[in-house]
């Protein structure tokens, strides 16, 4: 899934650095928090 930010969200998306991985699957963490930063 691809994620694209326009403008201004009202949720931060979260994965750790350690579980992405290039060209595959994502397997771990994910944490929503109220934010709105998008940049």
């Amino acid at each position: 899934m691809d994620l694209i930010c326009v403008g201004d969200v009202m949720l931060d998306v979260r994965v750790d650095a350690g579980e992405l991985a290039r060209g595959g699957d994502v397997h771990g963490r994910v944490a929503l928090q109220p934010g709105g930063t998008s940049a």
